[in-house]
C-alpha cells in the first residue's frame, strides 16, 4: 500500500515537472524600452451600403471598400512610472472604393500618444492617419477605425491563466476625437512562442458605442467586434490580431450653432481586418 501511494505520488511529480511553460499563468505589461521601434502592416475590407440624404429623398448606393496602411511605431521616452511616449509615422495607405482607387496622401503623417502599462492611450498630439474620403459622403473612415481599434484594447490587472477569462469597461480617448465607453469581454486561450519570443493570445468581444466628430461631420453609432489578438508577453505590444465587426454609423452635418442635419448612414454588416507586427528593432 504504501508502494503504491508512492507511486501515484511521483507520478503526479513526473506530471507536473513535465508541464510546458505556456501553462502558467502570464502577466499582459505593455512595456518596451526606449528607442525600441517597431513596423505595423494594417489591411481591412468590408461590403454594405451608403445612404447619403438629398432633396429628392435618400440615396442608397453600394459600399465595397478595400484599404491598407503601413506605420511604425517608435517609443520615445519609457517614464519612471511606466509610461510610454510613442510617435506614430504613417509610411503608405492605400484604399479602394467601389473599385475605384482613392488617394490619400497620408505618407510621413505622425502622430505622437501616451500609453500606460495596462494599455490605456491618451495625450494624442499631431495628425491621426484619416481616410474619410474612401466611405463617401457619408463620411466613413476606415483607416482611422482600423486605427482607433488596435488601441482600445486594455490589460487586466491582474495575471491570468489560460481559460481564464475577465470583463472590463472603460472610456477611451481615440485618436479621431472619440471618447466611447467600451464593453470588453476577453479570455486568455493560449501562451507560447513565436520569432523566439513568448506570446499569448486573447478572444475579445467588443462593443463600441461610437460618437467621433471630425470636420464638422459628426459620426453615431455602435461597432461590436470578436477580435483575436496576439501579443508578445515580452514588451506587451501586438504581434498580430484579426478582428471581425459589424457597424452602423448615421453621419451628421453640424452647424456654427451647433444644429444637426442628417447627411446619411453607413451600414456594413461584416467588416474584416487584419494588423500585423512586420518588423522590430
Amino acid at each position: 500500500m504504501r508502494f503504491q501511494s508512492r507511486g501515484i505520488l511521483g507520478l503526479c511529480l513526473a506530471c507536473v515537472m513535465t508541464l510546458p511553460a505556456y501553462a502558467q499563468t502570464v502577466s499582459l505589461r505593455y512595456q518596451p524600452p526606449a528607442g525600441m521601434r517597431t513596423a505595423y502592416d494594417m489591411e481591412m475590407s468590408g461590403e454594405g451600403k451608403v445612404q447619403v440624404a438629398t432633396q429628392a429623398g435618400a440615396q442608397e448606393t453600394p459600399l465595397n471598400l478595400v484599404a491598407g496602411m503601413r506605420a511604425s511605431e517608435k517609443v520615445l521616452q519609457a517614464g519612471t512610472d511606466g509610461t510610454r511616449l510613442v510617435e506614430m509615422q504613417v509610411l503608405a495607405a492605400n484604399a479602394t472604393y467601389n473599385g475605384q482607387s482613392v488617394p490619400l496622401n497620408l505618407a510621413g503623417r505622425t502622430m505622437r500618444f501616451k500609453q500606460d502599462v495596462l494599455g490605456r492611450v491618451y495625450g494624442f498630439e499631431g495628425q491621426a492617419p484619416s481616410s474619410t474620403a474612401v466611405g463617401g459622403a457619408a463620411g466613413f473612415d476606415p483607416l482611422s477605425l482600423v486605427n482607433d481599434l488596435s488601441r482600445v484594447v486594455r490589460f487586466p490587472e491582474k495575471p491570468v491563466s489560460v481559460g481564464q477569462s475577465w470583463r472590463l469597461e472603460y472610456q477611451v480617448r481615440t485618436p479621431s476625437g472619440g471618447a466611447p465607453l467600451v464593453s470588453c469581454e476577453s479570455i486568455l486561450r493560449q501562451v507560447g512562442n513565436a520569432n523566439g519570443r513568448p506570446t499569448a493570445t486573447v478572444d475579445h468581444k467588443l462593443r463600441v458605442p461610437l460618437s467621433i466628430e471630425q470636420g464638422g461631420i459628426r459620426l453615431v453609432g455602435t461597432l461590436n467586434a470578436n477580435m483575436r489578438s496576439t501579443y508578445y508577453t515580452d514588451y506587451g505590444m501586438l504581434a498580430a490580431s484579426q478582428w471581425r465587426a459589424a457597424i452602423r454609423l448615421t453621419a451628421y452635418g453640424v452647424g456654427a450653432n451647433g444644429a444637426t442635419t442628417v447627411l446619411g448612414s453607413c451600414t456594413i454588416p461584416d467588416l474584416r481586418a487584419t494588423v500585423r507586427q512586420s518588423g522590430s528593432s
